[in-house]
């Protein structure tokens, strides 16, 4: 078995983050609670309640947030799951003032990312993109240690197959003899 990936592995990049300000530096709020509320038009979705209980920089104090998020898809789909998540770490920051969460399928024009997340949640910040989300980033997470390890079998599976990792092998070496 290959090496896998650690929170003290992220580490290096909290000097890096931003100033005490709110916006260069993430500033990111936990409530004292969230409820699921389950609409008669749409898919149940995450709504804090309560006071704030704290903030902090996701990126800088928690430097192993990625990690610890990707590795949710390791675990079972749970509601107890969802619940030690958000309490610890907040909402996602999806949902917006017209309802959509921003992801491009939800905009078929530009959109531009708000100045600043909503951390209160509401229809935009549902239960599936949550899911959906640590699923994601757990496979962003494989690829980056199958790559890591030089585990070409795992590379191939993830991906889609040799051929694909093959014209990525290819794009990439293009590039670094065009940029070096």
């Amino acid at each position: 078995m290959g090496r896998k990936t650690k929170g003290i592995d992220f580490d290096i990049t909290k000097p890096s983050m931003g100033s005490d300000e709110p916006h260069l530096s993430g500033l990111w709020e936990v409530f004292e609670g969230y409820e699921i509320r389950v609409p008669g038009d749409g898919a149940p979705y995450l709504e804090a309640v309560g006071e704030m209980k704290k903030s902090y920089r996701p990126l800088a104090d928690t430097p192993f947030l990625f990690l610890a998020f990707a590795r949710l898809a390791d675990q079972p789909s749970t509601e107890e799951v969802l619940r030690s998540w958000i309490e610890e770490y907040g909402l996602l920051g999806v949902h917006y003032d017209d309802g959509r969460p921003y992801l491009p399928v939800y905009y078929p024009e530009p959109a531009t990312p708000p100045l600043m997340y909503d951390t209160e949640g509401g229809p935009g910040e549902n239960l599936m993109y949550f899911w959906a989300s640590a699923q994601e980033a757990n496979r962003v997470l494989s690829l980056y240690e199958a790559a890591l390890n030089r585990d070409e079998e795992k590379l191939e599976r993830l991906l889609g197959g040799p051929d694909v990792v093959q014209r990525i092998t290819k794009n990439y070496l293009e590039a670094a003899r065009i940029g070096g």
